[in-house]
């Protein structure tokens, strides 16, 4: 029998050539259709993981501008609406005063319209008062006085 000293090089010889077959294997792996398709696949993945990560950092930040510029319009409109409401003005009479359709009259007092300079300066000459320029809050000063919040 031979001793463990005298085997020893038919062991290293053996796994030496597992070895290589296992290293050529899996060097055609790497340069095989399957393996290029997981790799775009994984790239893929990761390309999605990062569009929704970053989508979501964006749609935290982003400003709703449509809801902006309705509260926008919505304080331009307050002191109108307040004066139409205080002389019981129908919005008939906007219509009839300046020639503004009765949709449009609609469409601004409810929101639905944009306002326009040009619609301010009709809503003025038909209740014969002249807007003031508004005044300036930061936003925390607006929440705090408006809605009770100091954030």
């Amino acid at each position: 029998m031979e001793t463990p000293t005298e085997l020893t090089p038919w062991v290293f010889l053996i796994t030496s050539w597992f070895a290589l077959v296992v290293l050529v294997v899996y060097s055609m792996f790497l340069t095989s259709k399957y393996f290029k398709m997981y790799k775009a696949e994984k790239l893929r993945q990761f390309s999605n993981d990062i569009e929704r990560d970053v989508k979501a950092v964006v749609d935290a930040t982003v400003v709703d501008l449509s809801h902006n510029a309705g509260m926008a319009q919505a304080r331009i409109l307050s002191p109108i609406i307040g004066e139409m409401n205080r002389r019981n003005l129908p919005k008939q009479y906007i219509t009839d005063k300046v020639g503004m359709s009765r949709d449009r009259v609609k469409g601004l007092l409810v929101g639905g319209i944009s306002l326009t300079i040009e619609d301010i300066s009709l809503f003025e000459e038909a209740l014969e008062i002249v807007l003031q320029p508004p005044v300036l809050l930061s936003d925390k000063d607006h929440k705090k006085e408006f809605y009770g919040k100091a954030e």
